[in-house]
């Protein structure tokens, strides 16, 4: 399989993830209550214990590899109490994604099987139809468009590290261009009968 066939089964996997994350933020909140209630900062608590997991702390880290821990069985998340309230929150939606007993890698201690579960906590914090709209708002209210200055003002409204947000900026880039590209292939791309997004300025 070449580098191109890797690359775009990759985001159809990501771009399916995302669609089931905020499918399932639907399903929690209500599609009517949707708008209203699912918006950044997301209430990544709220949403661990929707899914049973109850949050602890520990006073005593005792590596700095590590943010915390997570045990699928009882339910239950583990947070250093050194961590960033950004970091806690980013923690939290890592460990939701782990399915076995294990610990979360500090950031600045990067595993490569760590990227699944990072993603995750991405697409969870920060979902594709709230990252369009932010990034349609900064391009609407700039002249110019500066990437340090959006990552900083993004990493405040979604309450994400500056480290991972701008890890993961290029893959949420990728993914919204992805996900137009699907919308232009149902119709055959046809651009006069494509759907006009909400957020058309990203695009140009």
């Amino acid at each position: 399989m070449n580098n191109l066939s890797q690359q775009k089964n990759k985001l159809e996997k990501y771009y399916r993830e995302e669609c089931e994350i905020e499918a399932y933020y639907q399903s929690t909140y209500g599609i009517q209550q949707y708008r209203d209630c699912v918006k950044l900062p997301i209430d990544i608590k709220f949403i661990a214990k929707q899914q049973g997991y109850r949050i602890e702390y520990d006073n005593h880290p005792t590596n700095s590899k590590l943010m915390g821990y997570v045990y699928p069985i009882p339910k239950v998340i583990v947070l250093y109490k050194t961590l960033s309230y950004k970091e806690q929150r980013w923690t939290i939606a890592k460990a939701i994604h782990l399915k076995k007993t294990t610990a979360i890698a500090n950031p600045l201690f990067l595993h490569m099987g760590d990227m699944d579960s990072d993603i995750h906590a991405l697409l969870s914090l920060l979902p594709i139809s709230l990252f369009k709209a932010e990034l349609s708002k900064y391009i609407e209210t700039t002249e110019v468009f500066d990437i340090n200055d959006f990552l900083e003002k993004l990493s405040n409204i979604s309450q994400i590290p500056l480290f991972h947000l701008a890890y993961g900026y290029p893959l949420l880039s990728q993914l919204i261009c992805f996900e137009r590209q699907k919308e232009f292939a149902k119709v055959d791309y046809d651009i006069t009968k494509v759907t006009k997004d909400e957020f058309e300025n990203i695009f140009y």
